[in-house]
């Protein structure tokens, strides 16, 4: 009977279910029996011990020294601009004489500076004459008392004597 009683409990929905439930139970012991000896009785790895290194260290003061280093350079140099001096002059009479050299051959100057200086000669005289001559054309020509032609040939007087009159003095074209 208890026999009859006992299949017809397994052959129930809840004999199955607890009979699978069972079955899972003993699995899962079994497994868990196999995993636990062989993490018991596995090998283990030799434990590494750390191992540090000493350094050895120094310790040095240390003080700036100011180092001249010489460097010896040669080359060549030459000019990048040249200038030749002329003196245009206009008038009679001999060349322009030098009256004063301010600076030699070779000095350092600026764009400006003087360079030499001329006589004056009769240039100062020449150029008080233009400019009375210009002067008083110019009057005479408000007046319509000379022509333009007479006018433009004054006034072209007077420029070429103030030119020459300015030309006393040479100048440096650019610093060198």
């Amino acid at each position: 009977m208890i026999r009859r009683l006992h299949t017809k409990y397994i052959n129930s929905k809840l004999g199955r279910k607890k009979a699978s439930t069972q079955w899972a139970l003993l699995i899962a012991i079994v497994l868990v029996l196999w995993f636990g000896v062989h993490m018991l009785f596995r090998s283990r790895p030799a434990q590494v011990k750390e191992v540090q290194k000493l350094m050895k260290v120094t310790v040095e003061t240390m003080r700036s020294k100011t180092i001249v280093a010489g460097v010896q350079v040669y080359g060549h140099t030459e000019a990048s601009e040249r200038v030749n001096l002329k003196v245009r002059s206009s008038g009679l009479g001999a060349p322009s004489l030098v009256e004063k050299i301010e600076r030699r051959k070779g000095a350092v100057m600026k764009k400006g500076e003087i360079i030499l200086r001329l006589r004056m000669e009769d240039r100062a005289a020449q150029f008080n004459k233009a400019r009375i001559e210009f002067e008083t054309a110019k009057s005479l020509l408000e007046q319509d008392l000379i022509s333009r032609v007479e006018y433009a040939a004054a006034e072209a007087t007077y420029r070429s004597a103030a030119e020459n009159y300015e030309a006393v003095v040479l100048k440096a074209p650019f610093d060198g």
